[in-house]
């Protein structure tokens, strides 16, 4: 029988997001195999949701037979007006697959921030966030959090904190010892009174292919060990950088690679 394109779409979707759900249960120490199946996954729910129509295979027996071009054109025609007295329709569609896309992504978040904390030995002390710009309130925010409430989180203005700092920068900051809740990183009073158990914060740029930043991925613990400033951490804290970068724009869609982007995005926090 024919695929209907809405049928194949949400297939691509359901099969995308299993591959990053499985490769969120891989204890594979941020190595290929992981990353490989995230992108993987993310490719194929690109496509279920960003490919507007697919082309109709008959399926009979393990052959496949492609339609004529030309009634395939009209065939497609007639399917597009279809598609459009139909919004609603195509609005819950499309709502359902963007909760997926979500869900997908805060498994794959998760899993990145998993797998830098079994990196190394003495890496779990850390405490991991990836923050993005919201242009509205001018902060930035966590996200990705469901088990934590992004509604009250106060965020850090351009500039503020390491977090803000490197956003504002495109560079890796660290602070350690008492940088990480004075006035060096401009933070406010209330905010050095906040920070003062930790011991060392560093935040590193999350870029996209055309080095474009789309947000900032902090680490910081409250331990007497230095972790942070090691080389062993700042590659870690690298690849999963580079790892949510690609969540971030094969997954969600939020941005893309285009280095000719001259103002970062963004996103709106609801």
């Amino acid at each position: 029988m024919q695929l209907q394109n809405n049928t194949g779409r949400l297939y691509a979707t359901l099969i995308g997001s299993g591959m990053i759900i499985a490769a969120c249960l891989i204890p594979s120490n941020l190595g290929s195999a992981t990353h490989t199946m995230i992108v993987g996954g993310a490719t194929l729910v690109g496509s279920g949701t960003l490919t507007p129509w697919l082309r109709r295979v008959g399926w009979g027996k393990a052959s496949a037979a492609f339609e004529d071009p030309e009634l395939q054109r009209v065939r497609l025609s007639r399917e597009i007006s279809e598609e459009q007295s139909q919004n609603r329709l195509s609005i819950k569609m499309q709502e359902s697959l963007d909760a997926t896309r979500y869900f997908a992504a805060t498994l794959a978040i998760q899993a990145i921030f998993t797998d830098a904390q079994k990196a190394q030995p003495g890496f779990e002390v850390c405490q991991l966030r990836f923050f993005m710009y919201d242009k509205q309130q001018k902060r930035l925010f966590a996200v990705l959090r469901p088990d934590q409430p992004e509604c009250h989180q106060r965020g850090w203005k351009l500039r503020e904190g390491v977090t803000g700092m490197a956003y504002a920068t495109g560079k890796f900051q660290i602070a350690t010892g008492a940088a990480t809740h004075d006035g060096t990183y401009n933070l406010d009073e209330d905010d050095q009174k906040r920070y003062a158990h930790l011991t060392e914060v560093a935040a590193m740029p999350v870029m996209n292919a055309g080095s474009i930043v789309v947000g900032v991925l902090s680490a910081s613990h409250d331990t007497d060990k230095s972790i942070l400033g090691t080389e062993e951490w700042r590659g870690t804290h690298q690849v999963a950088s580079d790892a949510i970068a690609r969540v971030v724009v094969d997954l969600l869609g939020w941005y893309s690679d285009d280095k000719r982007l001259g103002t970062k995005g963004g996103f709106t926090q609801g």
